[in-house]
């Protein structure tokens, strides 16, 4: 008839109904006797909240008020009249400021006579345009003066609260200044707050505390969690003897407290509702059923004992195979008997031990394909430029790009055929490489890409995948640290290279071309042009286009080479790009025929 998901479950049922008749019948009857106690108990509860609330309000009114008088009495503010209205407000405001953190008062100020504004400053810290404006039916005062609960308007700061005035003690008789306080009810709140939680650990939970302006009946805090409570009732009516508040259908029980602040008279005012007062009932018919039920308990103790013991070896089992299917591959199972439940032990323990090793030889393989795509992507960024592979990356398309301006770079080696004649193929592959590696890490300087090497050529361009406003500069920057990157060469390894740059700056296509063997490379007549300035140039020389030398002609030193003929091009003017005024060059350098 009945699925039970435990055997000790079952047990307990089953006994649980032979004992539910006389259980109810002694329900009802405690019910039915307890109901006034409950009631009654409850208004003590109640009392007591507001009382403790009260006690709490007047000890934190009476050292707002403390302070207050502290800091009027020891402020040391002097104030003379003749002084810059500038430097007063200054030094009244630093006043405040270190008053701002010690004070209950969440606004302070200090006024002249008149009640003109001359300093501000808020617990919020929120700057506000006061300076200068008067707060309303300001009375000057010779002690603390605490003013009614109402709402303010001082220019753009308008806020509920309660204002007290006090003379500062060393400002001048002839002009005396007053320090004045705004505060809220936030610290009433978190009071009523406090009692609220009382309420809920006596299993209240559906109490309400109102704070009440005796003057106008209106609530001016409520702390509830409830959607509905009363509203617009008669609080003066609400006493001792009169507890029962009737509002939308639903019963409350109340209880009322008199609190003075300042001269303003509030009602603190605790609420329950009659399914709150019905629990309480509930909870004190338990008590007494607990006496009754002392018989079952024992029985049902006893037959839980019964119970765990049987299921013992289960629980553990499922414990274990609980951890093993969290994650927990390294959970096992004592195993404590050779019965069914110890060979069901030690099958669970198999399994467990063997996904455990599958686990552990996934994680292998996770681990050698991670470092796989690590250096697959290494790769990758050593033959492209990063933004071209997270593009590829991404998906599989052509990529090509155009752009308006681009500096491109070409160099030579001058004398490497003589050089790698004297060296075997092994020699020269590492000094070739150990050259060409000190021109790599040159591109960490620069954003400049590395387009290819032929030989001992090289082939550079800044500006390409990503534009940028300096790349002649960059470049020419690039070119300089390569010829210093030369002569460290040669003079590590005995040599006597030069290096032959040419640059140009254009126009260029860039693009992604192959399909088992990615190449970045670039098209157009300003690639032609590079290449030309650097077959055409002067060994240990810089030579540069008319076009590159017109963007860096302002921060490089260059001379002009005159008018050259350019293969496939005709005749050029180029430029020798420097590294000061003062530096010399091959004037009357002839390339030699091939």
């Amino acid at each position: 008839m009945f699925k039970f998901k435990t055997i000790k479950t079952a047990l307990l049922t089953k006994i649980g109904l032979v004992a539910i008749i006389p259980f109810l019948i002694i329900s009802i009857f405690n019910y039915l006797y307890y109901r006034n106690d409950s009631i009654q108990s409850t208004a003590e509860i109640q009392s007591l909240v507001n009382q403790n609330t009260s006690t709490k309000i007047h000890l934190y009114l009476m050292l707002e008020q403390l302070w207050f008088l502290e800091f009027s009495k020891y402020s040391g503010v002097e104030f003379n009249p003749n002084e810059n209205p500038q430097i007063v407000h200054e030094a009244l405001t630093r006043f405040l400021k270190s008053l701002t953190q010690n004070t209950f008062f969440t606004h302070l100020f200090v006024c002249d006579k008149n009640g003109k504004i001359l300093a501000y400053d808020s617990a919020d810290g929120e700057p506000r345009d006061i300076i200068g404006e008067f707060i309303e039916d300001f009375t000057p005062v010779r002690n603390l003066n605490i003013g009614p609960y109402q709402s303010y308007e001082i220019g753009e700061l308008k806020i509920m609260g309660q204002i007290a005035s006090m003379p500062l003690i060393k400002s001048s008789q002839e002009n005396p200044l007053f320090l004045v306080g705004i505060s809220g009810l936030e610290a009433i709140k978190s009071f009523l707050n406090e009692e609220l939680s009382i309420l809920e650990k006596k299993n209240l939970k559906a109490g309400t505390l109102l704070f009440v302006d005796d003057r106008s009946n209106e609530t001016v805090l409520n702390v509830t969690k409830q959607k509905i409570y009363p509203k617009g009732i008669s609080w003066n009516t609400l006493n001792s003897e009169n507890r029962v508040i009737l509002y939308e259908k639903n019963k409350w029980y109340g209880d009322k407290e008199e609190i003075m602040i300042g001269s303003n008279r509030y009602h603190l005012i605790t609420m329950v509702t009659k399914k709150d007062i019905l629990f309480n009932s509930i909870r004190m018919l338990n008590v007494t059923l607990a006496i009754i039920l002392i018989g079952l308990i024992g029985m049902g103790i006893t037959v839980v004992m019964i119970a765990n013991g049987f299921i013992r070896p289960l629980r553990n089992i499922n414990t274990s195979l609980h951890k093993v299917a969290q994650g927990d591959l390294t959970s096992r199972i004592d195993v404590l008997s050779e019965d069914e439940f110890g060979q069901l032990s030690q099958s669970s323990n198999q399994m467990a031990a063997e996904l455990q090793r599958q686990s552990e030889e996934i994680q292998r393989y996770i681990q050698q394909i991670k470092q796989e795509q690590e250096r697959a992507e290494h790769l990758l960024l050593n033959i492209l430029p990063f933004e071209i592979a997270e593009e590829l990356k991404k998906e599989e398309k052509t990529i090509a790009q155009d752009f308006n301006t681009a500096t491109i770079l070409f160099s030579d080696l001058v004398g490497f055929t003589t050089f790698s004649s004297k060296l075997t193929a092994k020699e020269l592959v590492e000094k070739l490489n150990a050259l060409y590696s000190m021109f790599d890490d040159l591109l960490d300087k620069y954003h400049i890409e590395k387009i290819k090497t032929i030989g001992d050529a090289l082939m550079l361009v800044s500006g390409v995948p990503s534009p940028r406003p300096d790349h002649a500069e960059e470049m020419a920057k690039m070119a300089f640290d390569m010829m210093d990157a030369l002569k460290t060469f040669n003079e590590k390894y005995g040599q006597s290279l030069q290096i032959r740059i040419g640059i140009h700056s254009g126009p260029v296509v860039a693009g992604v071309i192959g399909k088992k063997k990615f190449v970045y490379d670039l098209w157009g007549d300003s690639v032609n042009i590079a290449s030309r300035m650097e077959s055409h140039g002067i060994p240990g020389c810089i030579q540069v286009s008319e076009t590159t030398y017109s963007l860096l002609k302002t921060s490089f030193s260059l001379d002009s080479r005159g008018i050259i003929s350019i293969k496939g091009k005709g005749d050029m003017n180029t430029y020798i790009l420097k590294r000061s005024p003062s530096e010399t060059w091959d004037r009357d350098y002839v390339k030699p025929h091939a």
